[in-house]
């Protein structure tokens, strides 16, 4: 920004009243002097335009510093939830890697009742257990009985041991 430096001017003399004035002079002499004052009017409005154009660059200035770090806050936390998002998931990609290494490799069924023992049928394949070639049947004492089977680990539940 520029700046333009202006002197002040000089006030004209003031009106010789020893003597009497001409309408004339005395014409002269006020237009000297609103000019005067005119000027420094003029002088005033210019410093104030420039303090608010500076104050305006000012506040223009801090605004783009303010977006820039609203910008960087954003991208910091979109970050921060990529993160806490990735460890969340790699929990529970060891949970259930855990949890996969835990439960028995075989089940076996045997209930009375048949209503028992399809529940019971029905938890373990949600789980993802699997029935052997055997298959299920009556034991011939009134018991269902099935053995199941566990599937096999998922290979990235191993290496993640």
């Amino acid at each position: 920004m520029t700046t333009t430096t202006q002197t002040a001017p000089q006030r004209p003399a003031p009106m010789d009243n020893t003597r009497i004035n001409t309408p004339g002079e005395y014409r002269a002499w006020q237009d000297a002097e609103s000019s005067y004052f005119a000027t420094l009017r003029r002088i005033e409005t210019a410093k104030q335009e420039a303090a608010e154009m500076e104050k305006a660059e000012a506040c223009r200035i801090l605004s783009e510093q303010d977006y820039y770090l609203m910008a960087c806050q954003r991208e910091n936390l979109r970050k921060e939830k990529a993160a806490a998002t990735l460890a969340a998931e790699q929990e529970a990609a060891q949970a259930k890697a855990d949890y996969l290494a835990s439960r028995p490799a075989t089940v076996e069924i045997m209930r009375g009742e048949p209503y028992n023992f399809l529940q019971e049928f029905a938890h373990w394949t949600r789980a993802g257990y699997v029935m052997l070639d055997s298959g299920m049947h009556s034991t011939g004492f009134g018991m269902w009985h099935a053995t199941m089977t566990a599937p096999a680990a998922p290979a990235a539940a191993k290496g993640a041991k």
